[in-house]
């Protein structure tokens, strides 16, 4: 079976384990790790009680990983993907010894490289953690198991991978439209969450903004928003 672009969306590696945590009693919810996949696939198709069935058995602990560190480091091959029940995580990489951000990923969102974990070559991008991390993870053989058995869980996987890139680009192109104060205010209305987690500089370098630029037009805005608050 040929390889896929499942993998844009949402699941994590856990590979090489120097350093990580697995808690198998980490209760965010009473839930079971794998019913966190479930909910995540419902929301772009039905999973029947007896397709749950079929995937709860290759659930894993859920993995931890400390602000800092890093869930796939440049130069790894991705053996792992993780979907993100809690925490925000940055997958960038090094143009001219500085770091580029491509995009962030928090709840509901897979952490993995699409193209190192379908082809095994290693990865151009890292993915760390900003933030304390929950991710359920499927590693490589268990996932291209599951395509081999369970023909839904391949169709299902692939399209939610075409429609999560897809959703990136258009993201990504509609953002490079507008203006810096455009950028950084719709930004900010759609991800509260990690605006009040990431560092500015990695903001800016997300939006294509000079952090310098992008100080300017937060500190009007919060005069702009103190200002409408004293009305």
């Amino acid at each position: 079976m040929k390889p896929l672009l499942h993998l844009s969306i949402h699941f994590s590696n856990i590979c090489n384990q120097k350093g990580r945590n697995l808690h198998p009693a980490f209760n965010i919810t009473s839930l079971p790790p794998m019913s966190y996949v479930r909910h995540y696939l419902e929301t772009f198709h039905l999973v029947t009680d007896e397709q749950y069935a079929q995937i709860a058995p290759y659930e894993k602990e859920i993995l931890t990983l400390k602000k800092g560190e890093y869930f796939l480091k440049a130069g790894e091959v991705t053996n792992q993907m993780g979907l993100v029940i809690e925490g925000v995580l940055a997958n960038n990489y090094i143009d001219n010894g500085q770091e580029k951000i491509q995009y962030f990923l928090s709840k509901n969102e897979v952490a993995a490289n699409p193209e190192s974990f379908d082809f095994r070559t290693p990865s151009k991008v890292s993915i760390r953690a900003l933030s304390t991390c929950h991710l359920v993870v499927i590693d490589h053989p268990t996932y291209w198991k599951l395509v081999e058995i369970l023909p839904w869980w391949g169709q299902l996987t692939r399209t939610i991978g075409s429609v999560v890139l897809t959703k990136r680009l258009q993201k990504r192109a509609e953002l490079m439209t507008m203006r810096p104060t455009e950028r950084y205010e719709a930004f900010s209305i759609e991800n509260p969450n990690i605006l009040q987690q990431v560092p500015l500089g990695m903001i800016a370098s997300y939006l294509g903004i000079q952090p310098p630029s992008l100080s300017r037009i937060r500190r009007k805005q919060l005069q702009r928003n103190r200002s409408l608050k004293e009305i």
